[in-house]
């Protein structure tokens, strides 16, 4: 008897992780009041995120009418909840600790305009597979992709 308990619990354990795990891949996308923003020169800059939302993340050029043009350190820091994210052209660079221990971010599109990928950028995304890096850029911080366990190739 011990031994059917023990298989049952473990199969209930496997389907709440089953369920949690698409519960993190929601589809749906952040609004603007998910970003919290500072403006200098009419331009944006992203300074934190909400830490509960749950889905992708398609950073938006335009946030309450001013262009997104920077991330700052840390901005997206612990979203455990994010399981992608891509950006707009109007970012050169991904900052220190930007997606730090951002643990199930699966997928990350980055475009041509990124010439620096900042020191801890990505530590801690343990789900991160695969990730195409532009050629243009010219900087890789340390530790940058440290603790992504499951990182196969890096184009």
């Amino acid at each position: 008897m011990k031994k059917r308990f023990s298989k049952l619990a473990l199969a209930l354990s496997l389907a709440a992780c089953a369920m949690t795990a698409m519960v993190v891949t929601a589809s749906a996308q952040p609004t603007e009041e998910d970003f919290v923003i500072s403006v200098e020169d009419g331009k944006a800059t992203i300074t934190s995120f909400n830490k509960d939302y749950i889905g992708e993340v398609d950073i938006p050029s335009t946030i309450k009418g001013y262009q997104v043009t920077k991330i700052a350190d840390g901005a997206f820091k612990d979203c455990t909840n994010i399981a992608s994210v891509s950006f707009p052209t109007a970012i050169t660079s991904i900052p220190d600790e930007a997606f730090y221990r951002c643990s199930n971010i699966m997928n990350v599109t980055i475009p041509s305009t990124v010439k620096g990928i900042g020191d801890s950028a990505f530590l801690g995304c343990g789900r991160l597979g695969t990730i195409e890096i532009p050629d243009g850029v010219i900087l890789i911080g340390a530790e940058a992709f440290r603790g992504c366990s499951l990182l196969s190739s890096i184009e």
